[in-house]
């Protein structure tokens, strides 16, 4: 296969999976990321990744977000969220920190690509994508391992971002202002 083969492959199998999230659900995220008091961005490898671009781009709304992987994270509390981007719903160290913050009542908010997971089963909301993970290949994809769920979270968190926009009034001269001006 070529480039343009493969690229066409990858966009089709990205159109797919995101498109297997409904538009309620994505506003839903949009606002309960508004009524949080706080929230807290988790997740680990490249999920952890795209969890940090997102929380970037609330800081530049203005909103109190956390990277639960951050050295100055505070504790979470009862009224914040937290939101934890998981493709198989089974990582260990993931399911420490939503059984914790199920005890201390904040909210649970999971993206994953196996909903009837343990994260699933432990969430306040569950947002599921059509795309393999690293314990389940239930979803043809020409690309390795968990990558079409990491793609589509990413994709998805842009377009939340613009319903935030929207529903907070922002502009991207606003979101400037915000910007890391010691880059």
């Amino acid at each position: 296969m070529d480039y343009k083969e493969l690229l066409n492959k990858v966009l089709s199998e990205l159109t797919r999976s995101t498109s297997s999230v409904k538009t309620e659900d994505a506003q839903l995220l949009a606002s309960k990321i508004v009524t949080a008091k706080r929230l807290f961005c988790d997740g680990k490898g490249r999920s952890a990744l795209m969890m940090k671009g997102f929380a970037m781009r609330l800081s530049q709304m203005d909103l109190a977000v956390f990277d639960t992987q951050g050295v100055t994270v505070p504790a979470i509390e009862r009224g914040d969220t937290l939101l934890i981007a998981s493709g198989s719903g089974e990582t260990e160290n993931l399911l420490e920190h939503a059984r914790k913050a199920k005890k201390i009542g904040a909210e649970i908010i999971l993206l994953t690509a196996v909903q009837n997971s343990t994260l699933g089963q432990l969430s306040d909301i569950c947002i599921c994508f059509e795309a393999n993970s690293k314990l389940h290949k239930e979803t043809a994809s020409v690309q390795p391992m968990g990558t079409l769920f990491e793609q589509s979270i990413m994709v998805f968190f842009d377009v939340v971002v613009l319903f935030l926009m929207k529903k907070l009034l922002l502009t991207e001269e606003d979101m400037y202002h915000l910007h890391n001006n010691l880059e």
